[in-house]
């Protein structure tokens, strides 16, 4: 992939990690998963296997299972998606609820979800 190529609110795989983008600026792309954030530059996408890839796509009511090794609570736990925010386009759309604690919630980037078919 060219850097040229890499556009804002995008996601890419780097380093077998899914990330998003949070801004291009001349040649720097900064970028953030769960835990951390990335600065690469143009001559990164020289040297280093980047992708761009597609993020798979929820519904709200989607029983499911999360997949957030940084937080243990929601981590491999059943949940619904209650909230998509469509309004502004960022890293973590998904709203969900625990099943067996309601009172839990997080928000979740599209890559730590895992749809459980019934």
């Amino acid at each position: 992939m060219k850097f040229e190529d890499v556009k804002q609110c995008s996601w890419l795989k780097y380093n077998d990690e899914y990330w998003f983008v949070n801004s291009v600026r001349q040649d720097v792309c900064h970028m953030q998963n769960r835990t951390t954030n990335l600065r690469l530059t143009a001559a990164d996408f020289k040297t280093n296997q980047i992708e761009t890839v597609q993020p798979p796509v929820w519904e709200t009511g989607n029983q499911i299972l999360c997949n957030c090794e940084s937080n243990e609570i929601v981590h491999k736990q059943i949940a619904t998606i209650i909230h998509i925010d469509e309004d502004v386009v960022d890293a973590y759309p998904y709203l969900i609820q625990l099943n067996n604690l309601q009172h839990v919630r997080d928000w979740l980037t599209p890559f730590e979800i895992q749809k459980i078919d019934y």
